[in-house]
This record gives structure tokens, sequence and C-alpha cells, in this order.
């Protein structure tokens, strides 16, 4: 079981050394504009339940 989850990570590894930089780049771009998002809704519906009114998010 650990063999082939470590396996699977390996594979990737290998992959992403091989892709270009630039591709790295927009790659981690993504991620962060997706997860910045996410958090970002996350703070607004969690601060929406206080008494507390929004700032300037």
């Amino acid at each position: 079981m650990w063999a082939k989850i470590v396996s699977i990570f390996l594979s990737l590894f290998e992959t992403w050394s091989k892709l270009p930089d630039e591709t790295k780049e927009k790659i981690i771009d993504s991620i962060v504009d997706v997860f910045s998002d996410l958090f970002r809704q996350q703070y607004r519906s969690s601060k929406g339940g206080s008494s507390k009114e929004q700032g300037d998010a």
C-alpha cells in the first residue's frame, strides 16, 4: 500500500521536474488563485454571521 502511494508521488515529482518553469508558474498561480477565492469566500461567510460590519474586504 505505502509503496504504491510513494510511487505515485515519485511519478508526480518526476513529471513536475520535467515541466518548463513557465508552465510551473502558471500551475502555481492557478492553484493560488483558486485557494485565494476559497479562503475569501470562507472569510466573508464567517464574518457575515457576526454583528460586525464588513469593512473594505
